[in-house]
């Protein structure tokens, strides 16, 4: 499965997602309220990327210090600086509608939260999320290890400044690492359950199976939970309405779209991947299933 729609690639690239910033009611200190600051943010982007002009905009209504952080909450869950930006909104949507409101804070930064709210700090982050997916794809990542200072910079700028042709000419080596022969080994995907609020699941899976079959969502979370799945439903069904019943309890979502469980993961690798190079799969189950699934793999 080696070729690529690049439209699609494209279309992935170009998601976007209108946003609301306002800041926190307790923490403004002038008479007059803040208006709101809005943004359309690429889904593949990082709120690093614009934590300055949201904390300019808020500037003279609050007051500021320097040892304390800008963060961000949504659904009165602080929101994760190193998962990219469409991901937390899947993650959170509750279907309330666009645009995303967000509420920003200068005060008592939650010690869960990664330090990622400078392009710095994303910059180290994303590095090391992106070492990791090579890692997984080809056993090491002398990929990224083996471009220059000058092309690691260009790849993170090209995010940042949301430039495809500037992103892609260096990822796309990236990607081509096999052809030096470092064959795939692993699917780079982190599974995140909206009920672990934005936190991923990941475990290192095959590219095919045993018999060379592409892995598919389907059997890729039968793999890392079993119970999500039952193995009677593993089987395609020829009646697609009876199929679709079967699985209305498990739904997948990637970069916002429904997907089907029978997706190979190798089309979506080629696709549908972050700029770190990891697939985010969005999974919506019952919080009755997820309880038992979480009791059956984690407990």
């Amino acid at each position: 499965m080696s070729h690529v729609d690049e439209r699609i690639r494209g279309e992935v690239w170009d998601g976007r997602i209108p946003i609301m910033f306002v800041l926190a009611t307790n923490e403004v200190s002038t008479v007059q309220s803040p208006p709101p600051y809005f943004e359309i943010l690429p889904r593949l982007g990082y709120f690093a990327f614009v934590t300055k002009k949201i904390q300019q905009h808020f500037s003279s209504y609050t007051i500021l210090s320097q040892q304390q952080d800008i963060w961000f909450e949504s659904e009165d869950q602080p929101l994760r600086w190193h998962l990219p930006i469409g991901v937390v909104f899947d993650s959170l949507n509750t279907g309330r509608g666009l645009p995303w409101v967000i509420t920003v804070h200068f005060r008592n930064f939650p010690i869960s939260l990664l330090h990622c709210g400078t392009v710095e700090e994303m910059e180290w982050c994303y590095m090391n999320s992106l070492k990791e997916a090579m890692s997984l794809r080809f056993g090491n990542a002398k990929a990224v290890m083996g471009l220059s200072k000058e092309s690691q910079k260009q790849l993170f700028e090209g995010l940042a400044e949301h430039n495809f042709r500037k992103f892609w000419s260096v990822n796309q080596l990236l990607i081509d690492h096999e052809s030096s022969g470092s064959l795939k080994k692993y699917v780079p995907i982190r599974f995140v359950f909206r009920h672990l609020r934005q936190s991923y699941v990941q475990k290192p899976i095959p590219i095919t199976d045993s018999e060379g079959a592409f892995h598919t969502l389907r059997s890729s979370l039968n793999i890392l939970i079993p119970q999500l799945i039952p193995v009677q439903q593993t089987q395609l069904n020829s009646d697609n309405s009876s199929n679709e019943k079967q699985e209305s309890g498990v739904t997948c979502i990637v970069h916002g779209q429904l997907i089907s469980l029978d997706t190979p993961l190798a089309w979506i690798m080629d696709h549908c991947c972050h700029g770190d190079d990891f697939i985010y799969v969005i999974i919506s189950i019952s919080a009755t299933a997820f309880v038992e699934c979480l009791s059956g793999t984690f407990g």
